[in-house]
């Protein structure tokens, strides 16, 4: 009887061992994910600034093309402030 008694704890005290080696290598899953998380936002957030730099470029290359463009349909001496006048 005291050896089947030993059996099963050994049993029972090697169960409980696995599951927290199980929990603490869960733990380390997540915080792995975690960190992987962190780092994924930090590089869309990057691409998002980069993105909004281009579009703002673009948008003032494009301005200051229509700004040349309607500079030079302009009679000569004329500028935009004196015609709107």
């Amino acid at each position: 009887i005291q050896a089947s008694q030993d059996e099963e704890l050994a049993r029972l005290l090697q169960e409980q061992e696995h599951k927290r080696t199980k929990a603490e290598i869960d733990q380390d899953k997540l915080r792995m994910i975690e960190l992987q998380d962190e780092q994924l936002a930090i590089v869309m957030q990057e691409q998002e600034k980069l993105r909004l730099k281009k579009a703002k470029q673009k948008h003032q290359a494009k301005t200051e093309t229509k700004r040349q463009v309607s500079a030079e349909s302009l009679p000569l001496g004329a500028s935009a402030n004196t015609l709107n006048q």
